[in-house]
């Protein structure tokens, strides 16, 4: 997601857009059939009013554990070694495994 966001300028809320996009990953009818079609687009839409109103994120890419959030910057990402020290802390803190 974060590049095609960022590096080849996507609209990921496009469904015809993200499925032409991932169309030699998977099958863009069926692709856009999953997410247009119940259930999957009804959990897909809690989960994405969890991220943007419980959860304050906003930004692409944002990263969440041990109840600690990471946001992008804007026009910058997350620079990686940010990255490296947040998922450092939360995963050893919380002896999570990825």
């Amino acid at each position: 997601m974060y590049k095609a966001v960022f590096a080849d300028h996507i609209d990921i809320e496009s469904v015809d857009g993200l499925a032409a996009y991932i169309s030699d990953l998977i099958d863009p009818q069926k692709f856009k059939k999953i997410l247009v079609d119940d259930p999957y687009k009804t959990e897909i839409q809690a989960n994405n009013n969890r991220a943007w109103r419980e959860l304050g994120m906003e930004a692409v890419p944002s990263f969440r554990a041990g109840g600690k959030s990471l946001y992008a910057i804007p026009g910058v990402g997350v620079p990686e070694e940010i990255l490296d020290q947040f998922l450092s802390a939360n995963f050893e803190k919380n002896k999570m495994t990825i």
